[in-house]
């Protein structure tokens, strides 16, 4: 497929959403080992029942509240649902598949019948590119649109490059 544009400020932007969740992502994770001990995503419910662990009461805000833990709680609980671990690797980096998935999907590419007409013209401008610039001039379109080559122009042409 060939790229016609690119739309490089949607890339852009999209790209700075994921970097922008990933940094979410990122503080819920240090967040949950502030809980938890574990530097890793784990689901709410495990990381309420941590915080709950060693304590009589079941209400978890009381809880992370004692425990000085409200503020990372409350983080994770209005974030968790704010990314998409998907698009990012083990190492806290968006995937690059992602990132060819967002240029593809901002990207415009030519026709399946576009493509052909290309292939053909690639073909004639290979050609064209072979020979002397000034030969091209020799070719001549009529009001139908038909090529033909004026022969007439071709030897002068000739003759004036030969000497």
């Amino acid at each position: 497929m060939t790229p016609i544009y690119k739309n490089s400020q949607a890339i852009k932007s999209a790209v700075e959403k994921l970097s922008s969740e990933l940094q979410i992502m990122k503080n819920v994770i240090e967040f949950t080992e502030v809980i938890t001990g574990k530097k890793e995503l784990l689901s709410l419910e495990q990381i309420e029942s941590e915080i709950l662990k060693n304590s009589e009461y079941k209400n978890i805000h009381l809880v992370a509240e004692l425990k000085g833990i409200d503020k990372e709680y409350s983080y994770i609980l209005s974030n968790l649902n704010n990314f998409n671990s998907e698009n990012y690797t083990d190492t806290l980096e968006i995937k690059e598949d992602v990132l060819k998935r967002i240029e593809k999907e901002n990207t415009t590419y030519l026709t399946e019948q576009a493509e052909q007409v290309k292939r053909k013209l690639d073909k004639v401008t290979e050609v064209l590119n072979s020979i002397n610039r000034n030969y091209t001039k020799t070719l001549h379109s009529d009001y139908q649109g038909n090529w033909s080559i004026n022969l007439q122009m071709l030897q002068t042409l000739t003759n004036e490059i030969s000497r």
